[in-house]
């Protein structure tokens, strides 16, 4: 495959546009957006129940640390493993990031990890932001069942911050 050739006026334009973009970016957009580079994970194995909860766990201690580093609260992270069933694959399970909680949960036959969501609070543009991230390479069902479960989790945050109860 080919890369593509840029001239390097080309490419201090683009920098420029970055920097540009970033000063307009709140701290936690910032955050969010250093957190979320790079390219998505290949492969295609399922993970084993554990290395499933130990990268969550990392993913949202990484992202926590970054919050903290850039002078912003930690605890405005949150996050959940999603999964699916054999059974249901368009659907999402939700799952918590608590170890022995998700491990069982996982552990169980017919269900499979496939990601993590994220919502991160703004307080700058009084906003939450939900994102995923996917453990491994995924189809495009497996793309739509992130994104289905970030939507999913927005609306219900919703739903609580209107009703003003838990």
């Amino acid at each position: 495959m080919m890369v593509r050739h840029y001239t390097r006026s080309a490419k201090r334009k683009l920098r420029d546009g970055i920097l540009k973009m970033e000063d307009k970016m709140s701290p936690a957009a910032r955050v969010r957006r250093q957190f979320r580079l790079g390219r998505p994970p290949k492969g295609t194995l399922p993970l084993h129940p554990s290395v499933a909860v130990d990268k969550a766990e990392s993913l949202i201690a990484d992202f926590r640390g970054r919050m903290e580093t850039a002078g912003l609260k930690p605890e405005h992270v949150a996050g959940l493993i999603i999964g699916v069933r054999s059974a249901n694959p368009d659907e999402p399970v939700f799952i918590p990031i608590d170890r022995d909680k998700a491990i069982a949960t996982l552990s169980a036959p017919g269900i499979l990890a496939i990601g993590c969501i994220f919502w991160q609070r703004d307080e700058a543009e009084n906003k939450e932001a939900d994102f995923f991230v996917q453990f491994t390479g995924l189809s495009e069902q497996g793309l739509s069942v992130l994104k289905r479960a970030c939507t999913m989790r927005a609306a219900h945050s919703q739903q609580i911050y209107q009703s003003g109860g838990n």
